[in-house]
């Protein structure tokens, strides 16, 4: 959250706030924050050309903030080999924004909104907030995928 407004602040126009940039810097923020060595893990952004007012942003902020928590925290046990892939892109007149890990999903999509997580509730409310729709993907590892069209 601390990362998130710092970021806005540094932002000379609310109304176009860079997400390639975030993505990347909330990415590295996490990695830091949780001691995964660049050599522990792959991570792959393609998020291009992509610039969000403020009120599309946050939510969007903290989706990635959560989802890559639980990822960071509960798909790899064991030191197994670690993937993550953030991509986020316009196609038309939506936001197609997707999460994914190569780890092991400890959900299904059928528990997934009856899931008693506090953060995984915060996920589904902000993605409401945003009237979007999210599914998941537990074929290999977990993959989110949140489609949305622009609330500004």
């Amino acid at each position: 959250m601390a990362f998130l407004h710092e970021k806005l602040y540094q932002s000379n126009d609310l109304a176009r706030i860079d997400f390639n940039d975030y993505t990347k810097g909330l990415v590295n923020y996490l990695l830091f924050g949780y001691e995964v060595q660049s050599e522990q893990i792959s991570v792959d952004i393609r998020v291009v050309d992509v610039f969000l007012d403020v009120n599309t942003a946050i939510p969007c902020g903290l989706i990635i903030n959560k989802l890559l928590t639980n990822a960071l925290k509960h798909a790899f046990p064991h030191n197994r080999p670690r993937t993550i892939q953030v991509s986020f892109a316009k196609l038309q007149d939506n936001f197609v924004l997707e999460i994914a890990d190569n780890g092991i999903a400890v959900l299904t999509e059928q528990n997934l909104r009856k899931s008693p997580s506090l953060g995984l509730q915060l996920v589904e409310f902000l993605t409401n907030h945003l009237l979007g729709n999210m599914t998941m993907d537990t074929t290999t590892g977990c993959k989110f995928t949140l489609q949305f069209c622009s609330i500004s």
